[in-house]
């Protein structure tokens, strides 16, 4: 007899105890006492959901999918029933059991915001890891002979509409203020760049300010050498001018002098001329001082007339 599988099937024959994979669409000859089992190759989905409170004693609703397809039929085969049709359903029951015991024991250990947070990540790989410990069971040294394409965590809400409300209320004013908060730092690192900006930019022009007020110092010292140097100048400008003047009237002062004590000499000399006096005694020493200064104007009345 022959036996055939269709092109999304594989054929496993059994024969003498063993299975053989005669692979997609195959077909071989049954021989008395041998059989064959046709398994499906295409991907099948499965679906579970639960509901679990949560550690803050929030309940939340958990829903995911599993998308897997057989990859080794000979394993399955020998693991499930796909010569009564039930294979499928089988691997499907054991999966969604094995998916639910794992979020239920992890979520239960977790708050609210953890799972709904960790849904893609945190949850979903756990049960990822769970599965995988169950189809390839190193252990017992079989496999199930599926591959996972799909694992997810696909949703985690909360079942309470009013509760969900408030805390939705609750998630929209933090993302309020976590946006303000965010805006007020986007201002301040604003802030701080055009003060570092500025910063920057005076010091790099202190260096030219500094060289400028040095420059303008030492040309107002310069300026004030030069008025002092204006000053002293025309000082002596108005002492050369005035110098002439000073020795004109200087000459002219002592020849008023000697005007003068030549009209005095003139006077005594008349009030002497002609006259002969005797000192006696005393009036001697009068006469004594008296005549070194008449001798003293008539010599000078000499030198002014010669």
């Amino acid at each position: 007899m022959m036996a055939r599988a269709m092109p999304n099937e594989f054929l496993v024959v059994v024969r003498r105890g063993e299975l053989s994979d005669r692979g997609l669409g195959g077909r071989a000859w049954l021989w008395p006492g041998e059989s064959a089992v046709r398994v499906p190759a295409t991907q099948q989905e499965i679906c579970f959901e639960m509901t679990q409170e949560t550690s803050d004693g929030i309940p939340l609703r958990f829903k995911g999918i599993v998308i897997y397809r057989i990859a080794r039929p000979a394993h399955a085969a020998r693991r499930f029933d796909f010569v009564g049709g039930g294979g499928l359903e089988q691997i499907r029951q054991r999966l969604a059991h094995v998916c639910l015991g794992e979020l239920r024991a992890l979520a239960a250990s977790m708050t609210m915001q953890a799972c709904i947070e960790g849904r893609k990540t945190t949850l979903t790989e756990a049960v990822r890891r769970g599965l995988l410990a169950v189809i390839e069971d190193a252990e017992a040294g079989s496999s199930w002979g599926i591959d996972l394409d799909v694992m997810q965590v696909a949703q985690v809400f909360i079942i309470d509409e009013d509760l969900r409300k408030k805390l939705e209320a609750r998630v929209r004013d933090k993302v309020r203020a976590s946006s303000e908060l965010s805006r007020i730092e986007t201002d301040e690192r604003v802030r701080l760049a055009q003060l570092d900006s500025e910063r920057a930019r005076l010091d790099a022009e202190a260096p030219v300010k500094k060289l400028r007020l040095t420059l303008d110092a030492e040309l107002i010292a310069e300026e004030l050498a030069a008025r002092r140097l204006e000053v002293q100048l025309a000082e002596l400008r108005a002492l050369v001018d005035t110098q002439p003047t000073k020795l004109e009237h200087e000459r002219r002062k002592e020849i008023l002098r000697l005007e003068q004590d030549a009209t005095i000499a003139q006077s005594l000399a008349g009030m002497w001329q002609g006259a002969h006096v005797s000192v006696y005694g005393d009036e001697a020493k009068v006469m004594g001082t008296v005549a070194p200064v008449v001798d003293l104007l008539i010599e000078r009345l000499r030198a002014a007339r010669g």
